[in-house]
C-alpha cells in the first residue's frame, strides 16, 4: 500500500474517533437544575401549574407531567387531563387537555405510556359514576404524547371490580402490568398482567399486595427489583400517608415487605403528601428516581380547600401542588427513608 495511502487512511480513522467522541460528549453533556418545593411550579405564561395525581415521563427529549385539572371544581365532579412540556424541568408549556370535550365526572390518576409494538401512546384513567365508588380504568390511545387521545376500552376487564388508584409499568421486554386498588377487595392492592396492545386485561394477577385500606400505588423496576408501593387511604388529606415499600424479583410477585420510607423512628409522617408517580430521570451516570407526591391543602393563594371523601366542605383544588424527592437506594437495593423537607435541591439531567 502506498505511504500516502495509508496515511490518509489514518487521517479518517482518527477524524471518525473525534467525531465519535465528540458525539458521545454531546449526547451525554448534562445541566442541573433546581428543583424548589416551596413554591408552585408555574408554566411559560406565570400560571400555576394545575396537575395532580399524574405521572412525569420522558418521551424523546422531553419530559411530559401529566395530571388531573380540578380547575374550579373541588376535585370530586368537574376533573379534566391535562400534560405539561419541558426540555429541564423547569420551564412548563401547557398543552391542553388530553381527551377534548371530555364530560365532567370523578375521574383521576391519569397515565400515559408508549407501546413500541403498536407505536402508540396510551392514557390510563380511572373515574367514577355519579356519588358512588364504583370505579374503572379506561384505555386511550394517541400517535402524540399530548393528543388528542380517543377512548379504545372504557373498562378494561380486571380481575377484581371497583378499581381505585392504580399506576402502569413497561417492563424490559415491553409487556406491561398494571398495580391497582381494588375498592371492592376493601382497598387491597394487586398487580395484574395487560395484554400485548395494554387495551386489555390477561387476568394474571398476584397475591394481595400489603394489607387492606391502602391506596396510591407506585410500580417500578429498578435493576433486577420490582418496587410496590402504598399508602394508607388518604383522600385529600393535609397530613400526608405513609410510604410502604414491597420488593419482588418478578412483576407478579411474590412481593415481602421492605420499609416504610415516609415514617420517621418516632412512627410520625415525614413529608405531609401522599405520593402519585416514580419519575425515572436519566443522566450520564444512569437513572435517578423521583418520588411524585401531592401536597393536598398546600395552594398558597386561598384556592384551596380540604375536602375529604364524604364530606360537604367546599373549596377548590386547582393551585395545590407537588413535593419532588429524589430517592436513595442501599447497596441491596431497599429504599432509604426520606429526608425531612427539602426545600429545594439540584438535580443533573441529559440536555
Amino acid at each position: 500500500m502506498p505511504k500516502k495511502t495509508l496515511i490518509l487512511i489514518i487521517q479518517i480513522i482518527l477524524i471518525c474517533l473525534l467525531l465519535g467522541v465528540l458525539f458521545l460528549q454531546a449526547f451525554f453533556q448534562e445541566k442541573t437544575v433546581i428543583i424548589n418545593n416551596i413554591n408552585p411550579r408555574l408554566d411559560i405564561n406565570g400560571n400555576i401549574i394545575d396537575a395532580h395525581d399524574g405521572g412525569l415521563i420522558k418521551f424523546g427529549k422531553k419530559f411530559y407531567l401529566y395530571g388531573t385539572s380540578y380547575g374550579t371544581g373541588n376535585g370530586m365532579s368537574k376533573n379534566y387531563f391535562t400534560v405539561y412540556s419541558s426540555y429541564n424541568l423547569v420551564d412548563w408549556k401547557r398543552h391542553g387537555q388530553l381527551i377534548p370535550n371530555l364530560k365532567p365526572n370523578k375521574r383521576y390518576r391519569p397515565h400515559v405510556v408508549y407501546n413500541l409494538k403498536t407505536k402508540k401512546y396510551i392514557l390510563f384513567y380511572n373515574s367514577y359514576s355519579g356519588t358512588s365508588w364504583n370505579g374503572r380504568i379506561t384505555a386511550a390511545i394517541s400517535d402524540s404524547p399530548i393528543g388528542p387521545f380517543t377512548v379504545q376500552n372504557s373498562s378494561i376487564n380486571l380481575k377484581y371490580k371497583n378499581p381505585g388508584d392504580f399506576n402502569i409499568l413497561v417492563d424490559q421486554d415491553n409487556q406491561a402490568f398494571i398495580s391497582y386498588t381494588a375498592i371492592s377487595k376493601d382497598h387491597q392492592n394487586y398487580v395484574e398482567k395487560l395484554t400485548p396492545n395494554y387495551l386489555n386485561s390477561t387476568n394474571k394477577i398476584s397475591k394481595p399486595v400489603g394489607p387492606k385500606g391502602h391506596e396510591a400505588s407506585i410500580f417500578f423496576r429498578r435493576n433486577n427489583i420490582y418496587y410496590l408501593i402504598i399508602s394508607k387511604n388518604c383522600c385529600f388529606c393535609s397530613n400526608g400517608s405513609d410510604a410502604k415499600v414491597y420488593t419482588s424479583y418478578h412483576a407478579l410477585g411474590p412481593y415481602e415487605f421492605q420499609n416504610n420510607i415516609n415514617l420517621n423512628s418516632q412512627g410520625k409522617i415525614i413529608i405531609p403528601a401522599q405520593q402519585t408517580f416514580i419519575a425515572e430521570i436519566p443522566n450520564k451516570n444512569g437513572i435517578q428516581y423521583l418520588w411524585m407526591a401531592d401536597l393536598w391543602f398546600s395552594s398558597p393563594d386561598g384556592k384551596k380547600g380540604e375536602y375529604k371523601c364524604g364530606d360537604k366542605f367546599p373549596g377548590t383544588k386547582a393551585h395545590d401542588f407537588q413535593y419532588w424527592h429524589l430517592l436513595e437506594f442501599d447497596a441491596f437495593g431497599n429504599i432509604k427513608n426520606l429526608k425531612k423537607f427539602i426545600n429545594k435541591f439540584q438535580i443533573k439531567i441529559n440536555k
